[in-house]
């Protein structure tokens, strides 16, 4: 196997609309791609070619919201990242940095799955 790249990663949520509304108005994410048929969306980054894929539970499916490994989204700041996501309700929690390398902190959204939100110092 030869990997070519990481184009999407995806996570499994309890309500698409609460998703839709999380990723898309509380994280400023595109929704580029929207099929409530098959319980599916996908966001994106403008000017990024990698996207969030976002999937409702499925019998047919083992992974359930909440138990989806950790997705790193990277901002500029991420004093004022926090600082505008605790205004939005989003909970999250205190900032650790490795310094010379990162600043991070964790929040969750409303299925229980956590994301980091890093700023990258290096």
């Amino acid at each position: 196997m030869k990997p070519l790249g990481i184009q999407m990663v995806w996570v499994t949520v309890n309500d698409m609309n609460q998703a839709k509304e999380f990723f898309g108005k509380t994280l400023g994410m595109t929704l580029t791609q929207d099929s409530p048929e098959h319980s599916w969306a996908e966001f994106c980054i403008p000017e990024q070619k990698t996207y969030l894929g976002v999937s409702g539970p499925s019998d047919n499916c083992p992974i359930k919201p909440g138990d989806n490994a950790v997705i790193c989204i990277t901002v500029e700041n991420v004093v004022a990242t926090k600082e505008e996501l605790e205004a939005k309700g989003v909970r999250c929690w205190d900032i650790v940095e490795v310094p010379e390398h990162v600043k991070m902190f964790l929040i969750q959204d409303e299925s229980n799955n956590y994301y980091h939100i890093v700023q990258m110092l290096s």
